[in-house]
């Protein structure tokens, strides 16, 4: 997950309008699926990870879908899962340099997963991550918004793109924590 930064910032790179319609259904692994408002880069990384961008005017969308074991169950299902949870934060935002500004557990499309935000400062300029992040069948999928902006927990952009994310295998087949 680390790697995904290096990604983002090549995608970064690349000037592409948005119209923040979210009119272009993207598929994750054929487990899951989210909507762009554009069509998004698709780019394989060592350790079987899977990134998707797309680059608008002010917010950039990404997706990354990586291969993780199944945590151990230590004492209870929900300490694993914030442990895990938890790591995957830090290492995430450890990697930047950057400040976590709120982190709360939420259900995602029916499984227990984590909402997050954090900024970071890269060549003198402010960024904001919103991030969500699943993980189920051995796979971490962590979706987000970068923005140069501060974006309000109830924007519409981010309530559209976050809940255009849909499971879309069956629910009987799906372990998680």
């Amino acid at each position: 997950m680390m790697k995904k930064l290096f990604v983002t910032f090549l995608i970064l790179s690349f000037g592409v309008n948005a119209f923040c319609q979210l009119i272009y259904p993207l598929n994750i692994n054929d487990m899951a699926q989210i909507k762009f408002a554009g069509t998004a880069v698709e780019m394989s990384l060592p350790g079987k990870i899977v990134v998707y961008a797309y680059q608008g005017i002010q917010q950039s969308y990404i997706v990354n879908a990586a291969h993780l074991k199944m945590p151990i169950v230590d004492v209870s299902v929900s300490a694993t899962r914030d442990n895990f949870y938890n790591h995957q934060i830090t290492l995430e935002v450890g990697a930047v340099k950057g400040t976590l500004l709120y982190k709360k557990n939420i259900q995602i499309d029916g499984i227990n997963g984590v909402e997050y935000s954090y900024s970071f400062v890269k060549q003198n300029v402010k960024i904001y991550n919103y991030n969500r992040f699943v993980f189920f069948n051995e796979i971490g999928i962590d979706y987000y918004i970068m923005s140069r902006e501060p974006l309000k927990q109830n924007d519409k952009i981010l309530n559209d793109y976050f809940n255009s994310f849909r499971i879309t295998i069956p629910k009987k087949t799906i372990h998680s924590l």
